[in-house]
């Protein structure tokens, strides 16, 4: 027994060594950390970030999806070689796309290497505009499943267009709320479309048969603040 003791004793401490396989990932594959932020340099947590092969579809691709920390920060690890797109989403925030130009461009490309870490990759969001209100007849009385939209003012090929951004209907007591809309100049447009069913006819009382729309109600959102319109 005290031979056996010694014997342990003078034995050298065993150390954990990393396995092949951990070493030979590393080298195939690729990691991309970063941190998502408030306008004013405040760290979001639980975002949403998305890590996207670009231009691939099907069952067969591998997407790579992260929460942020209570830091803000994400990290993709064991990531496969080759072309990506990546995005960020939080309540309350515009979503974002890493490299767009604008909130409704394309997203820009990160190509990862084999082996390559990419880092301090950072994406500050801007509020989300709302536009909120309610919808009367003549007698004020709440007008129920009327459509409000948005339209914007945009310029294609030195040409003036308008195209409708987003819609919504009234709820019973005629009111109504549009999120997630991002800073700019809007038109609010009111449509009536069960009047509108009946070829323009007043299907309810209290309701003009025509004009069924209303717009040129122009609201001007910017990165932090929220307006309210009352129709």
């Amino acid at each position: 027994m005290r031979l056996c003791l010694f014997c342990l004793l003078l034995s050298p401490p065993l150390v954990a060594q990393p396995t092949p396989d951990a070493a030979s990932t590393a080298a195939r594959t690729a990691r991309l950390e970063g941190q998502v932020l408030s306008q004013a340099g405040e760290p979001l947590r639980k975002a949403t970030v998305r890590l996207q092969p670009y231009g691939k579809f099907g069952p067969n691709v591998v997407n790579y999806t992260d929460t942020s920390d209570s830091a803000g920060k994400f990290v993709f690890e064991g990531v496969l070689p080759g072309p990506y797109s990546l995005s960020v989403e939080h309540p309350g925030f515009l979503g974002q796309a890493y490299g767009a130009k604008s909130f409704n461009a394309q997203p820009g490309v990160i190509t990862l290497a084999a082996g390559q870490i990419l880092k301090d990759i950072t994406f500050k969001l801007i509020p989300q505009g709302v536009i909120s209100g309610r919808v009367n007849d003549a007698d004020g009385d709440p007008l129920p499943n009327i459509q409000i939209s948005t339209l914007a003012i945009s310029r294609f090929r030195g040409r003036r267009m308008v195209s409708r951004r987003s819609s919504v209907r009234t709820d019973d007591q005629g009111s109504f709320r549009i999120a997630n809309l991002a800073p700019g100049s809007y038109y609010v447009l009111t449509e009536d479309m069960e009047s509108r069913a009946f070829g323009g006819q007043t299907a309810r009382p209290g309701r003009a048969p025509s004009p069924y729309k209303k717009c040129g109600h122009v609201l001007s959102l910017c990165a932090r603040c929220r307006k309210c319109y009352s129709a």
